[in-house]
């Protein structure tokens, strides 16, 4: 299989950096960093034997022990679960293997695919069932099935935190790093090096190689340029380096077929090494599932679009808006009553502020919010901001005078969103989503700022728990196009738990 094929690539071109002083080869290494160069097939053998004992630790609390409820004037035939066990850990292991779930990547080995095992699981705990009524020596208890999912899962993670951590550990030791040479040097690439910087990894840049065609490429300071592009040959004999990553740049009509042949070029080489190479795109912000890519007699094609929302993601979330926003409502009316009474005994309005927002698509809808500005704060807005000549559509006021007393405690503890959750209930906004922003503001949205109208606004999103209160656009618009790429359930509950500790520690709050 491909996780044994490429332990050559690893053996050859995992560099090891010395601890102390001079070069350490693998001979000379620890056992264990030498054994880490098979840690894909490591991985593998492991889960294999995780899978097949996890089966039969189901069969044995089934039948043997107090476990689970097994009504012991039957035992079921030890070898026929035995069989199954093998079935399992065969259906189980391809489709981690075929998912890419024993490549190391930038991330090393045991890198967090967390998704792929369970979803490969389920798939595999179905596929025996399945098997099991068309053969019926297979027809065996369903519980043993199903708890042999959870023990084998639970069993796998735990390997994986472990391959984690010991890749972890050999990489801030220096003993074990995987070379990355990036090709180009534009937004999408040094942004990429920043979060390998920002997070733990196994990778380390040595370079960037200039594929621009023309013209020199400016990278980063105290970064090498290897060279060109059509280069990459000698640049691999000087700087050996596991893994390229091409990202695209900006080339003129005439230099395009150039380019291509050049690429194509790379990509021989790079399988002639057994060099991993990747393309990080960037030329446009979206993101694509494995269905969205496909081909059309035999070209390629990519559907230029966001990753799309499944329909039962879609109705599970409104389900979710619903029942969240009538339980928060019914459990804190006590305190929303009070909070109306405070805002009518500290100052003159109504209780409830209510301004046109741009939803979904940019259709205007009247959002709620306990009022926690003067009166006439619109009508001196003016006075602190000039709209029309702003940089770009988006501000911030620090220490803003329009602010009651009252209103900056609830702005400090977002209290004063709460009356979204009428919102949420109407159907124009949702618990987790990018903020609702003023019309105005939208209508100097440029095409790449209104994609984060692509989805319903929300009382709480990413943007909140990773940069609350950020002034720039750019910055906050990013995190809103990346959840709009990775929407899924477990990524909305995380958002909604760490809103809380985000707003407990009041990070980002201008009042």
């Amino acid at each position: 299989m491909q996780a044994v094929e490429e332990e050559s690539r690893i053996a050859e071109h995992d560099t090891v950096f010395p601890v102390a002083s001079g070069h350490t080869s693998w001979s000379e290494s620890p056992l264990l960093p030498r054994l880490w160069r098979y840690s894909k097939t490591m991985l593998l053998l492991l889960d294999t034997v995780t899978i097949f004992c996890a089966f039969m630790l189901a069969y044995y609390a089934r039948f043997y022990i107090d476990f689970i409820p097994s009504g012991r004037d039957f035992v079921g035939d030890a070898q026929s679960y035995m069989n199954s066990a093998a079935v399992l850990t065969m259906i189980w292991v391809f489709l981690i293997w075929r998912d890419g779930g024993y490549e190391n990547g930038l991330h090393g080995a045991g890198a967090p695919r967390f998704r792929i095992l369970i979803r490969s699981g389920f798939y595999a705990v179905a596929g025996l069932m399945v098997i099991s009524f068309l053969y019926r020596e297979l027809l065996l208890s369903r519980m043993v099935y199903l708890t042999s999912g959870l023990f084998a899962a639970t069993g796998m993670l735990c390997l994986r935190f472990m391959f984690i951590s010991v890749d972890r550990n050999l990489a801030e030791k220096g003993v074990i790093v995987r070379r990355v040479a990036i090709a180009g040097a534009n937004g999408s690439s040094r942004e990429l090096v920043e979060r390998m910087k920002g997070k733990w990894s196994t990778a380390k840049v040595i370079g960037y190689i200039n594929c621009n065609g023309l013209v020199d490429i400016e990278v980063p300071t105290g970064e090498k340029l290897l060279g060109w592009l059509n280069e990459v040959r000698e640049i691999y004999e000087k700087s050996p380096f596991d893994i390229l990553i091409i990202t695209s740049p900006e080339q003129v009509q005439h230099q395009c077929s150039e380019y291509n042949d050049t690429v194509m070029e790379v990509i021989n080489f790079c399988e002639e090494k057994n060099v991993a190479i990747h393309m990080l795109t960037g030329s446009f912000n979206v993101a694509v599932t494995q269905s969205e890519i496909g081909s059309f007699s035999g070209m390629p094609l990519l559907k230029l679009q966001d990753a799309s929302v499944h329909p039962i993601y879609i109705t599970i979330k409104r389900i979710t808006d619903i029942c969240i926003s009538v339980a928060v409502m019914l459990v804190g009316l006590p305190a929303w009553l009070l909070i109306a009474l405070l805002i009518r005994l500290t100052g003159e309005g109504p209780v409830l502020f209510t301004q046109t927002r741009a939803g979904f698509h940019g259709k205007p809808f009247k959002m709620y919010k306990f009022r926690s500005m003067a009166v006439d704060a619109e009508s001196r807005l003016k006075e602190l901001v000039d709209i029309d000549n702003l940089d770009q559509p988006v501000f911030k006021i620090k220490d803003d005078p329009r602010v009651t007393a009252i209103g900056r405690f609830l702005r400090r503890t977002s209290l004063d969103e709460i009356p979204q959750l009428l919102n949420v209930l109407k159907g124009d906004m949702s618990i987790v989503g990018p903020r609702p922003e003023e019309l105005v503001i939208v209508k100097k949205y440029n095409q790449w700022q209104r994609r984060r109208l692509k989805a319903k606004p929300g009382l709480t999103g990413f943007q909140q728990i990773k940069n609350r209160g950020e002034p720039d656009l750019a910055q906050r618009i990013k995190y809103d196009l990346i959840y709009l790429k990775q929407q899924n359930l477990s990524q909305d509950f995380y958002i909604m738990a760490r809103t809380v500790w985000v707003v407990l520690r009041g990070n980002g709050t201008t009042h």
